[in-house]
């Protein structure tokens, strides 16, 4: 049944608790929107309820894909849109990279996935296009990527080492003749 979270509600049923795989338990107010319960740190998750396991309370999490923009931004779109959908509108000349695989582009083709993450850099095919033109117009980009991802790049970037001087140490004179 994947991630779930088990929900169990108290007797006065203004409280509402959440066991989550490993044991460990919150309390949320019962009118706190299941969605907002399973975002964030519970983001991948669905909820079910302890007395029914094969129940699954409804929400959109599992049905939508996030998708960071280049100034930071979550957009949701539903699971299983074609990614040329995205890129052909409003984000044209953009493409789509997975978040396990920044260095990867996704074909046009490919669906996304429900519940991951993906996010928008620029078409490189774009930039070579335009390049070759006599007036390019500068533009700033942000790219927003965690800490590991960014691990991942300087550890296998060539170009980035410890710095090191490059000359031998030179013994000082303590006398002068």
């Amino acid at each position: 049944m994947g991630n779930c979270i088990h929900v169990l509600s108290d007797e006065s049923h203004q409280k509402v608790r959440v066991v989550t795989l490993d044991g460990k338990e919150k309390q949320f107010k019962a009118s706190t929107a299941i969605k907002r319960i399973t975002s964030g740190r519970y983001s991948g998750y669905r909820l079910v309820q302890q007395s029914q396991p094969q129940l699954l309370l409804p929400h959109d999490t599992h049905q939508k894909v996030r998708v960071v923009t280049l100034d930071g931004k979550e957009k949701q779109f539903k699971a299983s849109t074609a990614i040329k959908r995205i890129t052909s509108g409003r984000y044209s000349g953009y493409r789509l990279v997975h978040q396990s695989q920044p260095q990867l582009l996704l074909p046009p083709d490919t669906k996304l996935e429900p519940g991951e993450a993906y996010y928008l850099v620029s078409d490189p095919s774009v930039f070579r296009k335009t390049s070759g033109q006599e007036s390019c117009k500068t533009q700033r980009v942000k790219i927003v990527i965690s800490r590991q991802q960014l691990e991942l790049l300087l550890r296998n970037s060539e170009s980035f080492r410890r710095w090191e001087p490059s000359l031998a140490s030179i013994p000082e004179c303590t006398t002068f003749e």
